[in-house]
């Protein structure tokens, strides 16, 4: 949740979710991003306190640490071309 209580982030479904409405509403921050067809599951979430930043362990074939830095707009593999893809 962000710092002041109107944002709020989470997973479930095997998608990204965010509110900006203190969960009113939620909205699909995975649909139509790299991260859609990348997801099995998810092993654990974090975002920074304003929610601008967001990052995706998720549990594949391979293990893998997304990034957001754009509120789930967009999404990066940070351990691509690493021991760790």
């Amino acid at each position: 949740m962000s710092s002041d209580g109107t944002k709020i982030v989470g997973i479930g479904g095997n998608n990204v979710w965010l509110s900006t409405d203190s969960g009113s509403t939620w909205n699909n921050k995975t649909a139509g991003t790299a991260l859609e067809d990348a997801v099995l599951s998810f092993a654990g979430l974090g975002a920074s306190s304003d929610l601008s930043s967001i990052v995706v362990f998720k549990s594949t074939a391979t293990t893998n640490l997304w990034i957001s830095t754009d509120t789930g707009s967009s999404w990066a593999s940070a351990t691509a071309g690493t021991a760790l893809e």
